[in-house]
């Protein structure tokens, strides 16, 4: 086993400390105002394809146990843990205010989480003690993506399933965020992004099953390309004074199904966020 030099771990746990000062005074900012309703209606707006496919991974039996790290205000787990009752569900995160947010919105949606503060690099739970694990939003801010994901493999029972939420790496927006974090104008620590490529190639090294991929959201603006290209239609609409009538309504339906196919065969490759679904073998 390679051994790692103290400038190693030092500049380890100096990203750590200053990832977590990043998002505690982002959540201690929130936990201020109190005003939770906006966030969670912009989770249940956006994130309709991402719940879907974490539903569709988890079996009908109870008695499930299901894991959210980096869980921040808790929204996610909470749409999951109310749509399926009868589970055991957990979130993590390594701000303590965030945990403190997710307590909130745990008691606006009457849930029973066990919620806990942990580094989701080392995580203090036992091999094999969930049955599903997912983050959204987590793993690009870790340099090394793998360890952080083998963490989580560890915590997964044989043939249990590890659901990762990233940014996705062709896009506009990953410009922008690049460009921002060059100019020191980004407030939401250091992050990277990932093509399919990129996580298919991550789970074979850790062993793991490519299940199934999606992409979805786009990011709203003008130096989004293809955002603009979807959004093209409602903008040649709204100066159409025919727009109500059958040809153009017709037209609309069609250029919509069109990008619907687009979007399901081939969105992972586009759309602003990716995610994947892993199996861990069995033994």
């Amino acid at each position: 086993m390679k051994a790692v030099s103290p400038q190693h771990q030092a500049n380890k746990v100096a990203f750590q400390t200053s990832l977590s000062e990043a998002y505690g005074e982002k959540w201690s900012t929130l936990l201020e105002e109190k005003n939770f309703a906006e966030f969670i209606a912009q989770h249940l707006e956006n994130r309709g394809p991402f719940y879907a496919l974490i539903k569709k991974h988890l079996t009908g039996a109870n008695g499930q146990r299901i894991l959210e790290l980096g869980c921040g205000t808790g929204i996610d787990i909470n749409v999951i843990a109310n749509e399926k009752k009868g589970s055991q569900y957990f979130g993590s995160d390594i701000s303590t205010e965030s945990v403190k947010i997710c307590e909130h919105i745990t008691e606006i949606f009457s849930n029973d989480l066990r919620l806990f503060v942990a580094d989701t690099q080392r995580l203090p739970l036992r091999s094999g003690t969930f049955d599903l694990v997912f983050s959204q939003g987590l793993v690009e801010h870790f340099n090394d993506h793998v360890a952080v994901m083998a963490e989580q493999v560890r915590v997964l029972r044989n043939g249990g399933i590890l659901i990762v939420n990233v940014p996705q790496k062709y896009t506009g927006y990953t410009w922008m965020k690049k460009h921002a974090m060059k100019n020191g104008k980004w407030d939401l620590g250091w992050e990277t992004e990932f093509s399919y490529s990129d996580l298919k190639k991550a789970g074979r090294k850790l062993g793991l099953i490519a299940k199934e991929v999606i992409g979805y959201q786009y990011w709203k603006s003008w130096k989004e390309p293809v955002f603009v290209l979807r959004d093209l239609y409602e903008k040649c609409r709204r100066r159409n004074p025919w727009r109500d009538r059958s040809p153009f309504l017709l037209l609309r339906k069609v250029y919509d199904r069109f990008w619907g196919f687009l979007e399901k065969k081939w969105g992972h490759y586009f759309m602003q966020n990716i995610v994947i679904v892993f199996e861990k073998k069995t033994s």
